[in-house]
């Protein structure tokens, strides 16, 4: 059996952004700048495994425009739990396997004024299983000699999904996003930074290859799960960045609060280092950790049958449920080092080393659910 799982391809390209985002740079010092990046993303015991290839092209038409193109191509390859129980008599979580692609590009322009700046962009991304279109909007004004700057963004997707396991359907699924934020200079070697993302989604929000199982149905019979199919979150972004002269480095912290109507509380702490090793090195350690509270509607198991009618009155079978162990109590530890190297004027090389670990922190879900993966890292920068 083959399938794909879109929303962790989603999860793992992280590289391009597809939505809120802004990089301040001078038409003089970069007119045309190219990026590559290779990541290969394992997970141990045979599990799921992605490998990552990432292109960007920008370069400025004249002193107030510029231009970006990103291209994204992921193979995904492995295992994944199919359901939240192990099989009786294991310890071990059933595993199903998955193989997909998935092409992703994005363009973006940049318009700078002289106090304002204004980003459209969009996006697309296209799988075996699923299709996503993207547009968004920024727009930064600067005030108070430049020191402080206002940012507000807007961005949407229109995603389909014909997965498989819905028989010949196409689900739909809306998303629209809302952001504002500030960021304001402290001195010459401070800044710091806070938005606020509100954020609805509608429609088709499960994921169409986690299975759930009831008391009552037959031995072996996995009902696919089911999800609200309205979402509402709030997000919070605070972010410090700070050079230390006398080390020559930077360092850069960050917390992100979440909350979503599913009723998951996130929050995540973050920190980096970046320390300059004589003329062309620079080393980069970093952590992160994440925690979250479990989703109102998930359970390893649930009461009932909902393929028999004539139980549903003594043993009712709730709206929402789900065993996906991405919506339980849990938290994750992410930490590595990187390392660049500038090679000539205008090329720069870079590696980077993450580990990255998953715990349960409800008793009532296995073990073997959450996973333990390294992630590797190679990438160059070309800059004319």
């Amino acid at each position: 059996m083959t399938l794909s799982l879109p929303s962790l391809r989603r999860c793992l390209a992280g590289w391009m952004t597809c939505g809120m985002h802004w990089t301040r740079v001078a038409f003089a010092e970069v007119p045309f700048g190219a990026d590559y990046k290779f990541e290969y993303y394992a997970e141990e015991g045979g599990r799921t495994r992605v490998s990552t290839q990432a292109a960007s092209v920008e370069a400025w038409i004249n002193e107030s425009v510029s231009v970006k193109g990103d291209f994204i191509y992921d193979a995904i390859s492995g295992a994944t739990p199919l359901s939240g129980l192990p099989t009786e008599g294991s310890a071990q979580v059933p595993l199903v396997e998955l193989r997909d692609t998935r092409r992703a590009g994005q363009l973006e322009f940049n318009w700078q004024g002289e106090r304002q700046r204004l980003k459209p962009l969009f996006a697309y991304s296209l799988e075996s299983d699923y299709e996503s279109i993207s547009p968004a909007l920024n727009w930064e004004i600067d005030f108070d000699r430049r020191n402080t700057t206002l940012l507000l963004g807007v961005a949407a997707n229109w995603d389909d999904v014909f997965a498989a396991t819905l028989n010949g359907r196409t689900e739909h699924k809306r998303t629209s996003d809302f952001l504002v934020g500030i960021t304001q200079v402290l001195g010459p070697s401070t800044v710091i930074s806070a938005n606020l993302t509100l954020g609805t989604a509608s429609g088709f929000l499960a994921d169409p290859y986690k299975r759930v199982r009831f008391d009552l149905a037959p031995d072996g019979v996995l009902e696919l799960e089911r999800r609200p199919r309205h979402r509402s979150r709030q997000v919070i972004d605070l972010a410090l960045r700070h050079y230390v002269e006398s080390l020559q480095s930077n360092a850069e912290f960050g917390y992100r609060f979440y909350h979503d109507s599913f009723g998951i509380f996130g929050n995540t702490a973050s920190g980096t280092w970046f320390q300059k090793m004589g003329k062309r090195w620079v080393l980069s350690p970093t952590v992160r950790y994440y925690q979250q509270t479990g989703a109102a509607f998930f359970a390893t198991q649930f009461a009932g049958d909902p393929s028999n009618p004539f139980l549903t009155d003594e043993f009712p079978v709730p709206d929402a449920y789900s065993s996906d162990y991405r919506l339980s109590r849990l938290h994750t530890w992410t930490y590595g080092v990187g390392l660049t190297v500038q090679v000539a004027r205008h090329w720069h090389l870079n590696a980077a080393y993450k580990r990255y670990e998953m715990i349960g922190d409800d008793r009532m879900v296995a073990s073997s659910n959450f996973p333990v993966a390294n992630v590797y890292t190679l990438g160059m920068r070309f800059v004319f």
